[in-house]
């Protein structure tokens, strides 16, 4: 029964089976879910609501600051409005992540919020939650250990027929504030409004730290490396043989491309903190070196600019020469990109790489490689003795890049675009089972690799 649920739910997510209104994993958690998911023992489960007349998905919430409209039913008897919000309404704000007071005022101003027919605004935090189908008991037993332990002292083990499922949540640092009856009429003042957003921003970062122990105790519980004689084994890899080379501070993403340029690693893009303090799409460069310590020290840090790319995640970044090429990725889930920019690491100047032919459709996380080795290709070539040699060397592979696989929001991609920098101008050709979150390296031996 657990083997069967766990497929189907995994083929849920990959299908992006997901009715919630978000439609899609919370970012800051996805590593968290997929390594879950990844243990044999557990799957994030999809639990499914009535609401509207509509089935809508609720497994897990990283924590989000919300501003919702909502509506009343009417009293019984009588024309009376309850202050119960029971018949749904309209999420004005709903960001995993800290917001301002501009923010908050914007939405209040929004014509969503003027053409709600509201009973109450709520102004509200919403601590993580997370759902997890177990395999058995001592395997929930243990989840809910390290949930405790991490601060969800509300966490419990559900025993039924079917499933065990542990919830993993807490009450603290939550809280949902009534602002007025509706936006054009607040009970609050401007001050007051400021106030509410500072606490739920500090509240925010509390239930971050708060879920980053959890992961940490997931990870540290999931992938304590197996004591193996190395009769039993002649290769064995150690996680614990993984060292962190730099501060977190230097790089905060997800979502991000990371390429190897001579001794340097440049890291484009992905979703995380700004100056500002919002977490959100960058386009920033940063470029980190390593020292005489052996850790990695940010040597540049600088955003792409009106000429480079805008803010990005799950695109690919691939180095030819001196140029780092991206191209894809996605401004939003609905919202794919199929631009090709390279920036000049020597220079740190961007241009836009204009092109010939059909290339591959806006996409996100497919892959692309460039390399150093030489492309074999399948010729015939007669002998003097009359023997066939199949095996000719036809260009470098370090000039073309290799676009593979992606998905956008309805479809995931198969196919494959090679593009040759060498030519003037640069032009696409398709070398051509859908697949995505693919990798892709070119070998010692010369050859091309896709791994899904």
């Amino acid at each position: 029964m657990f083997a069967q649920l766990k497929r189907e739910s995994l083929r849920k997510l990959q299908a992006m089976e997901d009715k919630s209104p978000k439609g899609c994993i919370d970012e800051p958690i996805a590593d968290m879910i997929h390594t879950i998911n990844a243990h044999p023992d557990y799957v994030r489960l999809f639990l499914h609501f009535p609401y509207e007349e509509t089935i809508v998905t609720s497994s897990s919430c990283s924590g989000r600051i919300a501003l919702f409209c909502g509506e009343a039913a009417a009293g019984k008897g009588d024309a009376s409005v309850s202050d119960l919000i029971t018949k749904g309404g309209k999420w004005l704000i709903a960001a995993h992540a800290t917001i301002t007071f501009d923010q908050l005022v914007t939405a209040l101003r929004s014509s969503d919020a003027q053409s709600c027919h509201s009973n109450m605004i709520i102004f509200k935090h919403e601590p993580f939650i997370m759902h997890v189908v177990c395999r058995d008991v001592e395997s929930a037993k243990k989840l809910l250990q390290w949930g405790i332990a991490s601060g969800f002292r509300e966490s419990g083990v559900v025993l039924g027929n079917r499933k065990i499922v542990c919830a993993i949540r807490t009450t603290a640092n939550g809280f949902e504030i009534p602002l007025g009856r509706s936006a054009e009429h607040l009970l609050v003042n401007d001050e007051y409004l400021r106030w509410i957003v500072n606490i739920a921003n500090q509240k925010f970062e509390a239930n971050k730290q708060k879920t980053d122990r959890l992961f940490e105790a997931f990870r540290g519980g999931f992938c304590n490396p197996l004591v193996v004689s190395q009769a039993e084994s002649g290769c064995l890899v150690e996680l614990s043989s993984w060292t962190e080379v730099a501060r977190k501070e230097s790089v905060q993403l997800v979502g991000h491309a990371s390429v190897r340029y001579r001794d340097l690693i440049v890291v484009f893009g992905g979703q995380g903190p700004t100056t500002a303090g919002l977490t959100t799409r960058v386009a920033t460069v940063t470029i980190l070196a390593p020292s005489k310590e052996g850790s990695l020290l940010q040597t540049y840090h600088a955003t792409a600019g009106a000429n480079g790319p805008s803010p990005r995640m799950y695109h690919s970044c691939s180095v030819v020469g001196t140029r780092m090429v991206v191209f894809g990725g996605r401004a939003s889930p609905v919202k794919p990109l199929g631009d090709l920019y390279g920036m000049d690491l020597e220079t740190k100047q961007w241009e836009t790489i204009a092109t010939q032919g059909v290339g591959p459709s806006p996409r996100w996380k497919h892959c692309s490689c460039a390399g150093e080795y030489r492309l074999p290709v399948c010729l015939a070539e007669q002998h003097l003795q009359g023997l066939t040699r199949f095996l000719m060397w036809l260009h470098t592979v370090g000039s073309v890049v290799y676009v593979y696989g992606g998905r956008d929001a309805q479809h995931v991609f198969g196919d494959m675009f090679a593009l040759d920098l060498n030519q003037k101008p640069p032009q696409w050709r398709q070398i051509g089972t859908p697949r995505f979150h693919s990798s892709a390296v070119i070998t010692c031996t010369d050859y091309l690799v896709c791994c899904m």
